[in-house]
């Protein structure tokens, strides 16, 4: 039996599943290489020479130029919904201007069983604060590509969101069905980070005080008003929360030491993109908009199509929307990173992988000394001194 690598060139593959669900013979498995991240294998011998994978692949395609309708900053005017968000509740928003009870919704949810991210559905957009918050992680999609596909020709109405690379994916796999039911949610993305480092980190802590029932990579916990941005908190199965402001992992993700090696060449952007509607972090929406709450943080949600701009047009039923420009928004950008320190990395990942929290740390960013004053300090003086230097300079 002869294997071999669907793309030449591996470092181009976003790992999105796409020629997996595509192939009519089951010749292609996701493998997962030193670093932890999925691959497409061939088996040459069960391969018809088709074509489909090929045609199918983000990586290869052309990308189109997408236009940017519209623009608006959003604050969801459910106080509970917000909380539950990482930013102002976009998702939320979203599915229930799009979708009903009879909608199927596709999102990413923890799975401490498997201890990794991954993509799962549920029926009606009354509970989506599962798939709420983000995730740090390349998530596992399975099949889902697959059941988003046979809920279309069932003429279910699907919402799907991902990554720009996943939402890529799945458009293409969709080749000749219509997808006029179907509404694309795309996340602004920083790159995704190795599921197998997320997993060994996630069982160094299990090590110390049990199991982890879920992890919040930005928890929202509010003190006087102000909410940290970054706070990593672990649920543990006693309800016990163990939370870090300067989490490393979080700390190495945000500087791509722990993304995919495509990450650092993704051509997808606000003009390059498959999705009906991008959604992502408007974390100084005060800064831009004069009647925003102080104290919260909203999301930016842009419409790439009609489909996404009638959505956009109706989130002020449920959401306090704010007109603003392109020029407002903060799109992550690809070519920022540190791939030399990303492969010093997982170099050492492979030698010692338990120990994992050693090197993260070692590679995360030192805390300066007003930050390490900071976080020796109560959670109220702590948010207070923040309001007083928010004002200060504002």
């Amino acid at each position: 039996m002869s294997i071999s690598y669907m793309l030449k060139d591996s470092c181009l593959c976003y790992g999105c599943t796409a020629c997996q669900t595509v192939c009519p013979v089951d010749a292609i498995k996701m493998i997962p290489d030193d670093d932890g991240f999925l691959y497409p294998i061939l088996d040459d011998s069960l391969c018809i020479r088709c074509g489909k994978c090929q045609r199918a692949c983000p990586a290869l395609a052309k990308k189109g130029k997408n236009s940017s309708l519209k623009v608006c900053g959003l604050i969801h005017r459910d106080e509970e919904i917000w909380k539950k968000s990482t930013s102002g509740g976009a998702f939320t928003a979203i599915c229930q201007v799009f979708g009903d009870n009879d909608t199927v919704v596709f999102g990413v949810v923890y799975n401490s069983d498997e201890k990794r991210v991954e993509h799962t559905y549920v029926i009606g957009c009354e509970d989506v604060s599962a798939f709420c918050g983000s995730k740090y992680v390349q998530s596992y999609l399975g099949d889902s590509f697959k059941k988003a596909k046979d809920f279309l020709l069932a003429g279910k109405k699907v919402i799907f969101t991902g990554t720009p690379c996943q939402i890529s994916g799945l458009k293409k796999t969709l080749y000749g069905i219509d997808t006029e039911r179907l509404l694309c949610i795309a996340v602004m993305c920083n790159g995704v980070a190795s599921p197998s480092v997320f997993k060994q980190y996630i069982l160094s802590h299990e090590r110390k005080l049990g199991k982890i029932i879920d992890c919040k990579f930005r928890d929202k916990r509010i003190a006087m008003g102000v909410h940290n941005l970054y706070r990593r908190t672990f649920i543990y199965k006693n309800q016990k929360r163990k939370s870090s402001q300067h989490d490393p992992y979080n700390n190495c993700y945000t500087r791509k030491i722990l993304c995919r090696r495509s990450c650092f060449y993704c051509g997808y952007n606000f003009e390059m993109i498959d999705s009906d509607l991008t959604i992502g972090d408007f974390k100084k929406i005060y800064q831009v908009v004069p009647n925003a709450a102080i104290n919260k943080n909203g999301s930016v949600v842009v419409s790439h199509t009609s489909k996404g701009l009638f959505v956009l047009d109706g989130l002020s039923n449920v959401a306090k929307v704010y007109d603003i420009s392109l020029d407002d928004v903060d799109y992550p950008n690809s070519a920022n990173g540190y791939i030399g320190k990303r492969d010093a990395f997982f170099e050492d990942f492979k030698k010692e992988p338990e120990n994992i929290v050693y090197l993260l740390n070692k590679y995360s960013l030192k805390k300066t000394p007003v930050q390490k004053i900071m976080g020796c300090l109560p959670n109220k003086l702590r948010a207070f001194i923040k309001i007083k230097l928010r004002k200060y300079n504002g």
